[in-house]
């Protein structure tokens, strides 16, 4: 209580901004009038980004059993996101895991969550920023749907390695044998937690790390997406 009513008086003199566009907002408020969340749509395929139904992505083996991004990766929430990366901004951090919770609720509705965790950072880089965003994001999420985080159920090995240069088939080949597991998940249900989904790589190779730990379903939940995966390599 005290600490609210200090943010309260601090932001009479520092006025909050707008996660989205940085122009000022009231002291509860994360966005502004002026921008609106830019929501995927839930009859577009994640994958390819066409309607499901003229997809053909139903017909490709994945390890978990569902997969959902609340926004598009572009502008705005592409900057929010950046941001994060930099720096471990609560407020940006509530604002993306309330979109997600949306989509949550909406994707994956009556799914009983056993455990909400998130994507690992190699702890190279993890060392270097200091903090790993997917965490920021799974900790929120937790929070909104009352359900118990497991930090860091997932581990990251391997050489440090930049996704952004692969193409579809490399960037799988390259995160298969990344990750393992640092805790018991046998007959829990996950809901794996990551900022954005582009090919699916690192999603497949943690969720199929989760199952074969014994997990009962993993489900994926990402901020964003990039849109029309299809057009990739």
């Amino acid at each position: 209580m005290r600490g609210d009513l200090f943010d309260r008086m601090i932001s009479l003199v520092f006025p909050r901004g707008c996660v989205l566009c940085g122009a000022t907002v009231a002291f509860d408020d994360l966005v502004c009038s002026r921008c609106v969340p830019d929501r995927i749509r839930e009859e577009s395929c994640l994958f390819c980004g066409k309607p499901r139904s003229s997809c053909h992505c139903e017909g490709e083996q994945w390890a978990f059993e569902g997969a959902a991004a609340a926004l598009y990766y572009r502008e705005e929430t592409r900057g929010a996101l950046l941001q994060l990366k930099k720096l471990p901004d609560r407020r940006i951090a509530r604002y993306l895991a309330g979109e997600m919770f949306l989509c949550q609720r909406r994707e994956f509705p009556g799914v009983p969550f056993d455990v909400i965790t998130e994507v690992p950072m190699h702890p190279q880089k993890l060392k270097k920023r200091g903090f790993n965003q997917a965490e920021l994001l799974a900790g929120q999420l937790a929070i909104l749907g009352g359900i118990f985080h497991r930090m860091r159920l997932l581990t990251c090995s391997g050489p440090v390695q930049s996704q952004h240069t692969l193409g579809r088939k490399e960037r799988f080949a390259a995160a298969r044998e990344r990750y393992s597991l640092a805790g018991d998940v046998r007959g829990k249900t996950v809901l794996l937690v990551d900022d954005v989904f582009t090919t699916g790589a690192t999603a497949q190779a943690c969720a199929a790390c989760l199952m074969a730990g014994g997990a009962r379903e993993v489900y994926v939940l990402t901020a964003a997406a990039t849109p029309f995966l299809a057009t990739l390599p």
